[in-house]
């Protein structure tokens, strides 16, 4: 299944032409300001459990790291890189439970 944002002949993250604070404020034009924060972070939140299962479909922790630098910003960034450390740890973990058992 091909995901928003990649590219399906390589496996390659196609950058959008947006970043998501740019997003943010496209929203708050459509919307006003009011409604903006809630719908923005489930649009974040969103966007990264697609990044998070893609990068452990295949181990792609490193790729989905720079991603995250290059795509969000502030408490955005600083939410990502954090999900994107606890998915890293649960994989790593379930991996060792595999190859002890």
């Amino acid at each position: 299944m091909i995901l928003l944002g990649e590219n399906p002949t390589s496996g390659a993250v196609i950058e959008p032409q947006q970043t998501a604070d740019e997003n943010a404020a496209s929203a708050a034009d459509a919307r006003g300001a009011s409604g903006m924060d809630a719908a923005i972070a489930d649009e974040i939140k969103e966007q990264i459990e697609r990044l998070i299962a893609r990068a452990a479909k295949v181990g792609a922790w490193g790729q989905a790291e720079e991603y995250c630098r290059s795509r969000f910003k502030g408490p955005h960034l600083a939410y990502a890189l954090e999900e994107l450390r606890i998915a890293k740890d649960e994989a790593r973990t379930k991996q060792t439970e595999r190859k002890a058992a």
